[in-house]
């Protein structure tokens, strides 16, 4: 299971990478990038052409959603951003002496609070469900061999990440 999730992430960041570098660009660039990649892919796990298709579809239905969510979720979360509720009533007493807020101002805040934190909550599950479900139909459209190959590739990627600079 935790190789599925790594191998996932991994194809998620992928994705999400492409997905904002082709968002800066045109339609076009964007169509263009999602085929560059999945080129790419087909090359490098020795996908067959009706696998290469089916990844080119996956990653053209991943783009849409992201254009048509991304945007409405990037304001609601902009909109919500807000502290965490873990320690929020240490931060919000402390808040009302450095800032001399009424009762009523704090029970507003807390309410605020509470709200943000199902927001929150509410995204945190809608995410978990699109990756599910992108796990699932990459795992229909790649072989095992495949798949192995590209969580070696996502562990690379991490690795090469997390280690510190050379010095040179």
């Amino acid at each position: 299971m935790k190789k599925r999730m790594i191998l996932s992430a991994t194809l998620l960041a992928a994705l999400a990478l492409g997905t904002a570098q082709a968002q800066s660009n045109s339609p076009d660039k964007k169509h263009d990038f999602a085929e560059k990649r999945a080129l790419m892919l087909k090359k490098e796990l020795n996908l067959s052409e009706g696998q290469y298709e089916a990844l080119l579809a996956l990653q053209e239905k991943q783009m849409q959603h992201f254009k048509e969510n991304g945007r409405k979720r990037k304001a609601q979360m902009h909109k919500h951003q807000g502290n965490r509720m873990e320690g929020e009533a240490p931060k919000l007493e402390k808040m009302k002496e450095q800032l001399d807020l009424s009762d009523s101002q704090v029970k507003e805040i807390k309410a605020l609070q509470e709200k943000q934190t199902a927001f929150r909550d509410k995204m945190r599950n809608e995410m978990k469900a699109q990756r599910e479900s992108y796990r699932a139909e990459m795992k229909s459209i790649l072989t095992e061999e495949q798949l192995q190959k590209l969580k070696d590739q996502g562990k690379m990627m991490r690795d090469k990440r997390q280690a510190p600079p050379s010095k040179g």
